[in-house]
């Protein structure tokens, strides 16, 4: 309710004519005038309906008696907790979480939504500590109004959680409900962290690579697809496997100061993960050649000539010189 406009006043002075009794009771209404809003009523019970009226009277009168609408008693934290709380697996990063909320009546404020309060204990594969570790800060899904479930997703795949659910009214969260530990399926695993290159030969390269950042499940084996890049074109695909507890390789039989396409990845029960992409060569490395007799042999007013003697002649080899002014 808002305050009358003083062009409504029609007075000088304005004062509001407030009253409230519970709804449903009938009787005498209580009252108190003031100058304007707002009015504090005290000592009532949690989270009451009421009818209120609000009147404007000047010196000359009463304005029009006005219609009741119906208003609350202040809100307190909720007595109640969801119940039968469930999750039904949906794949390996999203579950369905369902409760009900019985006893409404101990809400003791309007029902604003539920909070899903979870959080990542360990990996499937991983064994439970003897001393248990303290846990993160729990993440939470807010679910607005009168919802029984809700979809959670970006979660860890082949992962232990634990999760509880609380709802919420104007005031504040409720107590929450019981804890329920839930496994996500396994699913396909990262990129290997990483894959070396060396070259043994003209026609062998060792490849040396680490384990998947995150396995998301049981490794069963590496594939290794490689193929020759010739300019833009790429010759036959080769497919080598490793067993899981191998992280090394050797490739022979390669063609010589060839350059090749590497993607190495990891593999789970739930399938392929995606590829870590490198290319490596057959190339030997070039080396270079020592500088000797370094010298200046000319100086002049916009120019300063260099010279040096390379300790042995190397074709394809730029040389850079860096300078700097010490003035």
């Amino acid at each position: 309710m808002c305050p009358l406009n003083k062009s409504d006043w029609n007075a000088p002075e304005l004062s509001y004519r407030v009253q409230w009794r519970r709804l449903g009771e009938g009787g005498s209404w209580s009252e108190e005038t003031v100058s304007g809003p707002p009015l504090l009523v005290t000592r009532t019970p949690t989270f009451v309906p009421y009818e209120l009226k609000v009147q404007a009277v000047n010196p000359i009168g009463k304005g029009p008696e006005p219609p009741s609408v119906v208003g609350y008693s202040g809100e307190d934290v909720p007595q109640v907790n969801p119940e039968n709380v469930g999750v039904e697996i949906f794949n390996s990063t999203s579950v369905l979480v369902s409760w009900t909320l019985p006893n409404r009546d101990q809400l003791r404020g309007h029902l604003r939504g539920f909070r899903v309060f979870y959080w990542r204990l360990r990996s499937v594969g991983e064994r439970s500590r003897r001393q248990a570790r303290a846990l993160p800060p729990p993440l939470v899904l807010t679910v607005p109004g009168e919802a029984s479930r809700a979809r959670l997703g970006g979660l860890r795949p082949w992962s232990w959680y634990r999760l509880y659910v609380v709802v919420f009214n104007g005031r504040s969260d409720g107590p929450r409900s019981e804890d329920i530990d839930f496994s996500t399926p396994e699913g396909v695993p990262s990129p290997p962290s990483s894959l070396l290159l060396e070259r043994v030969s003209d026609t062998v390269l060792a490849l040396e690579w680490s384990a998947p950042q995150f396995p998301n499940g049981a490794l069963t084996e590496y594939l290794l697809q490689y193929q020759q890049v010739n300019g833009s074109e790429l010759g036959p695909l080769h497919e080598i496997s490793f067993p899981v507890s191998q992280l090394n390789g050797t490739l022979a039989r390669l063609a010589p100061r060839a350059r090749y396409r590497f993607q190495l990845r990891a593999l789970s029960r739930a399938g392929q993960g995606e590829p870590l992409v490198q290319e490596g060569s057959t190339l030997p490395e070039p080396v270079l050649p020592a500088l000797e007799n370094i010298s200046i042999s000319l100086v002049g007013p916009d120019f300063t000539l260099f010279t040096w003697v390379p300790s042995r002649p190397q074709a394809s080899v730029e040389f850079e010189i860096q300078f700097m002014n010490n003035s």
